[in-house]
């Protein structure tokens, strides 16, 4: 007898939203070249060829079209993990924003809308 799977709960206080964009983050004066994967509120989930260590603080620098001007967010590195794609194994890793000013949350909110 067949079981059905039941959805999974998303237990996160705000939904992620797949944002495929590319960005440049900062990590100790060195900037590098990444892609964002998905966006929230409260923070990203990036793929790179480099890869920060845990609890790291890293400056996401992204720009895109629905946005008016680049937007800088600041985080910490809070999981780290690889993913598989058709070039090779590449970094993953997840960045919860520091803080969030009023202008900074009406620009992610700008591109949850556009996603």
């Amino acid at each position: 007898m067949a079981t059905q799977k039941r959805p999974v709960q998303d237990r996160r206080s705000t939904s992620r939203i797949a944002t495929p964009a590319k960005c440049r983050f900062t990590y100790e004066g060195k900037e590098h070249q990444a892609f964002i994967r998905d966006i929230s509120l409260r923070g990203l989930s990036i793929l790179s060829q480099f890869m920060p260590p845990l609890n790291a603080e890293v400056c996401v620098n992204l720009e895109t079209p629905p946005l008016n001007r680049p937007l800088t967010l600041t985080g910490k590195v809070l999981r780290r993990d690889f993913r598989c794609t058709e070039r090779g194994q590449v970094n993953a890793f997840v960045v919860s924003f520091s803080q969030s000013s009023p202008e900074v949350v009406r620009s992610i909110y700008q591109l949850l809308k556009a996603g």
